[in-house]
């Protein structure tokens, strides 16, 4: 039986930077390819929740429950709790993951 999955308001604002940076950037065509791929990785956490993996930065800090997957150049941040997927983040990989994470999950 499939999880459910539920975005952070934080994850939704990342998609809505990521989505709004490439329609500038690029076109509306790409961004809403990347959108739809990005959003096709958070729907398959519903039936694979372990396919993702601990963050190095994240064990280094004692949270090894966190996982993510890889989506292009994108870090999709998640845990799973009482069968519930949470995505914290979808962060791009260039940038500085580590002081990112910090700040969100350890509010």
């Amino acid at each position: 039986m499939p999880l459910k999955v539920e975005l952070s308001r934080s994850a939704l604002n990342d998609l809505f930077e990521i989505d709004d940076y490439y329609f500038q950037q690029v076109n509306d065509n790409i961004a809403s390819n990347i959108i739809d791929e990005l959003e096709a990785a958070v729907l398959s956490l519903a039936e694979f929740p372990e396919k993702g993996h601990a963050p190095r930065e994240l064990i280094d800090i004692g949270m090894p429950e966190i996982k993510e997957l890889i989506s292009s150049n994108y870090r999709i941040i998640y845990e799973v709790v009482n069968k519930i997927v949470y995505v914290h983040a979808i962060l791009d990989s260039r940038r500085d993951v580590q002081t990112l994470l910090q700040k969100r999950l350890l509010k």
